[in-house]
């Protein structure tokens, strides 16, 4: 956290004002697309589960355009899944200044979590 306090600087009435901004344009951006992504795999799965059951082609289509549609790109994954996440714990270390004495393992497990997540999931679409 030393390391991390160097790089705070000392927060202005204008500069938490601007905080609290990125962090809502953050925190929406990362929201809706973890929710697009989390119920396109759901009606992906949904229809990879009718296709399987009754033979058809056209759920088994349909589960692949709409699972590659949500998730996008291994590009967009990292952009909009996995990057905000460091950069909102950035934004409320800067805010609250006592934020997390050593937040070290807590970041490695949710970038973790949340790489193993998405790497599953362009796993699935391969396999779809």
């Amino acid at each position: 956290m030393a390391s991390l306090r160097k790089l705070i600087a000392p927060p202005t009435s204008e500069h938490l004002a601007l905080l609290h901004y990125l962090l809502f344009a953050m925190l929406l951006v990362h929201v809706l697309y973890v929710a697009l992504v989390v119920g396109g795999t759901g009606l992906s799965v949904l229809f990879s589960g009718f296709a399987v059951a009754n033979g058809d082609p056209f759920a088994r289509r349909a589960a692949r355009r709409l699972v590659e549609a949500t998730l996008g790109t291994p590009a967009v994954m990292f952009t909009l899944g996995i990057l905000p996440i460091p950069a909102i714990l950035f934004a409320c270390a800067q805010i609250v200044p006592d934020f997390a004495h050593n937040p070290s393992r807590f970041v490695a497990l949710v970038l973790g979590g949340a790489a193993v997540a998405f790497g599953l999931l362009h796993g699935y679409v391969k396999t779809v």
